[in-house]
């Protein structure tokens, strides 16, 4: 079974880094409608942290 906490430590850097937060943010964020009010992301943080919009409120959930 996989243990969260562990996992969470070092998801970020075995998964690409800030250049694929930064990819994901954008692709998150591109489909969206114009006046979205709020978006739940799960996650560590560094994508969580870079989905910015006026008016979007980002609310970040994390298993461990």
């Amino acid at each position: 079974m996989l243990d969260h906490d562990r996992e969470a430590a070092v998801y970020d850097t075995t998964r690409g880094g800030v250049p694929r937060a930064a990819a994901a943010a954008a692709a998150v964020l591109g489909p969206l409608p114009d006046r979205p009010r709020t978006l739940l992301d799960t996650g560590t943080g560094p994508v969580t942290e870079r989905l910015h919009r006026p008016g979007l409120r980002v609310l970040g959930c994390d298993g461990s």
